[in-house]
């Protein structure tokens, strides 16, 4: 062996003893080494990190959520007790007035009665026929004056009865505000005083006093009436009832789901065909 083929072979035993010194160290005595580890240790550190941010966000949201979800169920019960209320308030002013209408027409009653009554006696005491004319002339006054009363109350009296029959579709029984929209519209689809009613129901500050249900029911009854039944005002006043809920349900202080929106759409479709049609 030459002196050259022996030194070849001590470098190539060098190499190899410094290469198996590595493979037992594993490596990690080499600053260069420890670069993809401590890489790998920082993203994952990262990804923790995000991880744990996320879990707090969804955390904080769903807390937000329940929180929402807690204050609705306050305010629909606060809605509930102040609907009951007004209900039994509107059910009594009805009795009320359908009671005074009654007491009123008996009277018109006995006042003609009455009335016949004097026109007899004065004939049986032979009163000149000037005298008597006259007192048929009063008699008449007062006769229609009473009328107009008892009229003027039936009048109220069915006002009222339809402030509350609209204010039913808001009632927290369930088959009293779908009884109540049916009769609106087969009986009030033409009633321009029904369509103002509901339009105020719909309409700030209201509009606040409405549960879920209210609201689509009004809604539905508005868009089955009849064109007889607006005038500019009401259509004007309906376009911006339906601005107010929009914009509420974008700033978040209300919710539209998809069976409210739906039926917005169809009231506003209804409410610009009506628009069209009177502006033609």
């Amino acid at each position: 062996m030459t002196p050259e083929e022996k030194e070849k072979l001590e470098a190539e035993a060098e190499k190899l003893r410094a290469e198996a010194s590595s493979l037992r160290k594993g490596g990690w005595s080499k600053p260069s080494s420890w670069v993809p580890l401590l890489v790998a240790i920082a993203a994952i550190g990262t990804s923790i990190g995000q991880y744990q941010v996320s879990s707090f966000k969804e955390k904080e949201a769903a807390l937000d959520a329940r929180e929402k979800v807690v204050e609705a169920k306050e305010e629909e019960s606060q809605l509930k007790d102040r609907n009951k209320k007004l209900e039994k308030r509107a059910n009594e002013l009805t009795e009320y007035i359908s009671q005074a209408t009654t007491q009123m027409s008996q009277l018109q009653d006995e006042i003609r009665t009455a009335n016949n009554e004097l026109l007899a006696v004065a004939e049986k005491k032979n009163i000149g026929p000037e005298k008597i004319a006259e007192l048929e002339r009063s008699i008449e006054k007062r006769t229609k004056k009473a009328e107009s009363i008892v009229a003027s109350a039936k009048k109220r009296n069915a006002e009222v009865e339809l402030q509350n029959l609209v204010w039913q579709m808001n009632s927290e029984f369930k088959p009293d505000r779908l009884a109540a929209v049916a009769k609106l519209i087969e009986s009030h689809s033409d009633s321009q005083a029904a369509v103002e009613y509901a339009v105020e129901l719909i309409t700030m500050p209201q509009l606040e006093s409405l549960s879920a249900s209210g609201r689509i029911n009004v809604l539905v009854f508005l868009r089955n009436t009849k064109p007889i039944a607006w005038n500019k005002e009401l259509l004007s006043g309906v376009d911006a009832a339906i601005d107010e809920i929009k914009n509420r349900a974008e700033t978040g202080n209300a919710y539209i789901g998809p069976q409210t929106e739906e039926a917005i759409n169809k009231l506003q479709r209804h409410v610009n065909e009506i628009t069209h049609n009177k502006a033609n």
